[in-house]
């Protein structure tokens, strides 16, 4: 998928799991987005967020500032600002939530499409995801010692999760990714292990190469 379109996917999936009031208020971003304005974006964002800077952060964190940061983070890995975008996410992310997709229906639905003020969970699903997109900054960047502690960072959450939440613990993206760097290391037995999770969440063909010639 181009960039801009992975990016514009991930800012529409995260809009869409906040509260309309979020929503309407960052419009005029996700409309500047979607149309290739991506410096647009980052005006609108930053102004939602009441800073000038892409690298600076809020002062308070209030319950819809972690959701701004994230998407920030977002469209600046669509701008291939690979620095960037690893410092929004990386912030994001120490102050994200889960959502308990354990508990009933009805409580998910007040959640997701309520207005009132709440700060942003996030579910297992997306928080591996943000880890694997997080490692791609790295490796643009050719950081490979950044890359390695992100690729822990996914392992030790992805391990969490299999425990707290193993039916929405999917991971194949972020494991195949750690794999390459742990190939990239030298560590080719730790690589075939994160390529057999992949393989066993999708088919793989280079991955299924790699464990059968091992």
């Amino acid at each position: 998928m181009h960039r801009g379109g992975l990016a514009l996917g991930l800012v529409s999936a995260l809009a869409a799991t906040s509260c309309a009031t979020y929503s309407d208020k960052t419009f005029e971003m996700r409309e500047a987005v979607a149309a290739g304005r991506y410096e647009d974006g980052l005006d609108e964002i930053n102004h939602f967020i009441k800073v000038k800077d892409d690298l600076d952060l809020p002062t308070k964190w209030k319950s819809e500032t972690a959701l701004a940061v994230l998407e920030r983070a977002t469209i600046l890995h669509a701008m291939q600002r690979w620095e960037a975008s690893a410092s929004n996410f990386q912030a994001a992310e120490e102050q994200l939530e889960f959502l308990d997709l354990a508990s009933n229906a009805d409580e998910i639905g007040r959640y997701v499409f309520s207005d009132s003020a709440t700060k942003y969970r996030t579910t297992p699903t997306e928080k591996l995801a943000l880890n694997a997109i997080n490692l791609i900054n790295y490796l643009a960047r050719g950081d490979l010692s950044g890359a390695r502690v992100e690729s822990k960072r996914f392992t030790v959450m992805r391990s969490y999760l299999l425990d707290y939440d193993p039916e929405h613990a999917h991971g194949a993206f972020g494991s195949y990714l750690a794999g390459f760097v742990a190939e990239r290391e030298g560590e080719g037995d730790v690589a075939l292990r994160y390529y057999d999770e992949a393989l066993q969440e999708r088919e793989l063909p280079r991955c299924a190469t790699d464990r059968a010639l091992s």
